[in-house]
This record gives C-alpha cells, structure tokens and sequence, in this order.
C-alpha cells in the first residue's frame, strides 16, 4: 500500500505497513485522501536525524486524527500500537509524532538516518518507509534552519496521492471531488519556493543584462581597435599597489615585494613632466601564487610611514601594447640576447633592430648577440643583416641592391664634391681676375 507525496523540494513514494500497524495506516491514508497535508510545512528539520510535518497550523502544536476531523476534539487523538517487526533501524522510516503516550495525531516524521535511533522504538508508531525519494529527504534535511529547527524557506507537501487503500472509509469522512487550493499566509521572515525562484530569476535577468551590456561595449571596441579581443582578462599575476609615499623608490619597492617570489617588475608610475611619483604601482610576478602571497601579506602594511593598498590589477594595457606592436609587425617574435640587447624578428630572414637603452651604446655595437642564427653587425651601415635579406632603418632590402645603392651613392657624393671644387675654384679665379682688371683701369687713369 502506497502513498505518493509531492513537495516543493520532489516527489516521496511511501509504503504503509498496513499489517503491523493498521489503525496508523489507515489514519495516514485517510487524511491524504481528504487532501488533509496540502499545504503542510517541514516545520522541524533536524540535520542528520529527522524532519517533522503534519501540522496544518505549521506551528508543531496543531493537527488531528482522522476521527477528531469527522467527530470533533474529543477524538483528536488515537492509541499506540507498537509491532515487535518495526524498528527505527532504517533511513527513510516514517513514524507519528505524538505528544505523549496514546496521543497521535497528524503530525509525522521520516529519519535520514539508520543508527543510534532505538529511543524512538516502543515510543513513536512506525507506519511506512520512503521507498523512493530518499535522496529528497537528505535535500530538506540540509536547510538552513533557525534556532527552533525552522527552515527560514518553507519546504510544503504540495499534494498527497493514494496508489492503493485497503481500507473502508469511516463513517461520516467527506472527500474533495476536486482539489482546493489553500490558501497560504505569508509569514515575516519566510520565504517560498516561488518567491525565491522569482527572486533569483530576476538577478539572473539583471546579471545577464549587465554581461550583455558590458559584452556589446567590448565588441564596439574590438571593432574599434582599442581591444585586441572582447574577452581579454586583465593578467592575475600583477598586482596594483597605491596610496604610497612619494619618497618610496622603485628599488625599495621591489626589495619589499621580492620576499614573496619573483618580481619580474615593479614600476612606480610617474609625472611625464617633473618625474614624481604619482603614488601608485604595477609589481608584475613570475607566478600567480606569488602575486596572492604577496597581496594577503602586504595589504594595508606601512611603507615608509604610509599606509598602502594592494588589490589585483585590472588594467590591460599590456595587453593592448603587445597587440598594437603585433598589428605592425606580423610574425613577429622576440630574440633576447645575453648582454641585455633585443631583437625583434619580422619575417624568416628579415630582422627590425630593437635595441634597449644602454648606458654604453658604443660597447653594445661592439658585442655580437649570440643568438640561434647568425647575426652579424655592421657598425659602418648599423643594420643587423642575416641571410640574403636584412632592414635597413624600417624597409626590407636586399643585400645586392644595399651594396649597389652604397655605390651609387659614393659615386654621386665623390662626384658632386669634385663639382664643388671645381666651381669654387672657378668662381674664385674668376673673381681674382675681375680684381686685376679693375686695378689697372684705376692705374691708367692716375
């Protein structure tokens, strides 16, 4: 004999023990055939160990026997019968709640566990087992309750159906042609199922809009140019570090900050114009670990005399800086060398000179990069060539048509220096004449 139970949380299938406990089971079937628990609360939830319904009133104090709803009050309760085969020994076993010896009522209650239950035998009245649904009454038993074991969301049976009665009806029982909808009263503090679906539906909403919003804005700059991707995500190993001392030096901060691993950078951002600090840093990590060592450690500490915030950088400029330099030069990779000096490969054999500042330039021309091909510096031209092809200043040339230009070049600048010479050498002759002729004219005169 089976009853089926829909709650808010899922569905709960119950097999009576119509043979060891009859009077209960019949008392169960009967009000779920009047439709008596519709509407019904979880009105205790104990973690581990029980959870209690029943009670039209949702207080613990109500509900009544199926004879005390037909005859009145003086039948409200009905006496124990206690089977020597049913023992609380089992998950999923359902039992009346009474209030004392031969006062059952309504009111019931299902175990979510198995073991250490033997003070309930021979005091509550065992009348079924969960055959299905298990999992649902370990779902309500894990809600979060208040000090009285209130779930503060109302867990309800929604509705009670009976796959099988071998009982009689008792004398004077009216049953519901079709089901009622019961009234439910809104208590403070509490929430329903629906309220908290609709409420969470609606963050949904809101959240989805504002994604939306900020998704439509990171395409219109992607589309613009100003992001290389719409997904970009600022990186996780840098951390943004402000309200710093103006006094406080890179140096400073870098030693501070090395404790916690390896810091690949740290830069003070500073006036363009008077180079003071602006009072606020990017400290860039060798891992992601390091970087969140350092921010659990460093927040709100003093540097020199000044409190200073440390917090995740969430810029991307980065970013957009090494997808600008990609956009102008394609294919292209970076080559460090061991003095320090880098080099920016632009094709197979094409190379762009990207040269760091050194504070001797002349001996880093001096020194050849020992790098994966062979480079080989021409200090006279200044290009790195490799190959047949090489740049000179920003265009890709050929070696030949170099060699040939540098000719040609030399030729026209040797030729254009001999014209030079010629015509001052004229132009000088030329006056010097124009002096003597003038001077003799004079003397003839005289």
């Amino acid at each position: 004999m089976s009853v089926y139970l829909e709650t808010t949380e899922g569905d709960l299938v119950i097999d009576l023990f119509t043979e060891e406990s009859p009077k209960g089971c019949l008392n169960f079937l009967k009000l779920c055939k009047i439709k008596y628990y519709n509407q019904c609360i979880f009105h205790f939830v104990h973690n581990g160990f029980i959870i209690q319904t029943g009670d039209p009133t949702n207080t613990g104090k109500g509900g009544s026997s199926v004879w005390g709803v037909i005859e009145g009050e003086k039948k409200r309760y009905f006496e124990d019968h206690f089977s020597p085969k049913l023992r609380h020994n089992k998950r999923g076993i359902v039992t009346m709640v009474n209030k004392g010896p031969n006062q059952n009522g309504s009111q019931f209650a299902i175990t979510v566990r198995g073991t250490d239950l033997e003070h309930l035998d021979n005091k509550n009245m065992i009348i079924g087992i969960v055959q299905e649904g298990i999992d649902i009454v370990e779902n309500i038993s894990e809600a979060v309750t208040d000090d009285k074991g209130r779930p503060y969301e109302n867990i309800r049976i929604l509705n009670t159906e009976i796959l099988e009665d071998p009982f009689d009806d008792p004398d004077g029982l009216v049953i519901p042609e079709e089901q009622e909808e019961t009234e439910i009263k809104k208590e403070s503090g509490r929430l329903e199922k629906e309220e908290i679906k609709q409420l969470t539906e609606k963050k949904v909403t809101v959240e989805e809009k504002e994604k939306e919003s900020i998704k439509s804005n990171s395409d219109l700059l992607t589309i613009l140019g100003d992001l290389p991707d719409s997904n970009i995500k600022p990186p996780e190993n840098v951390l943004f570090v402000c309200k710093l001392n103006p006094i406080t030096e890179d140096e400073d901060l870098e030693i501070i900050f090395s404790r916690y691993g390896k810091v690949l950078s740290c830069e003070i951002v500073r006036d363009r114009e008077t180079n003071g600090s602006l009072g606020y840093a990017f400290i860039e990590y060798e891992k992601k670990e390091q970087s969140e060592r350092a921010y659990v450690k460093l927040n709100n500490v003093l540097i020199d005399d000044r409190r200073i915030k440390v917090d995740f950088s969430q810029s991307v400029s980065k970013q957009i800086h090494q997808n600008n330099r990609k956009r102008m030069f394609p294919q292209s990779q970076i080559i460090e060398s061991k003095n320090g000096g880098k080099l920016i490969s632009l094709g197979v054999n094409t190379l762009n000179p990207f040269m760091q500042q050194q504070k001797k330039p002349q001996q880093q021309l001096q020194k050849k990069p020992k790098v994966n091909d062979k480079f080989v510096l021409k200090k006279s031209a200044k290009v790195w060539s490799s190959g047949t092809n090489f740049v000179f200043g920003m265009e890709s040339v050929n070696v030949p048509q170099v060699k040939e230009k540098i000719s040609e070049t030399k030729t026209k600048t040797k030729h254009r220096h001999k014209h030079r010479h010629k015509r001052k050498h004229k132009h000088k002759h030329k006056h010097k004449h124009k002096h003597k002729h003038k001077h003799n004219k004079e003397k003839e005169k005289n």
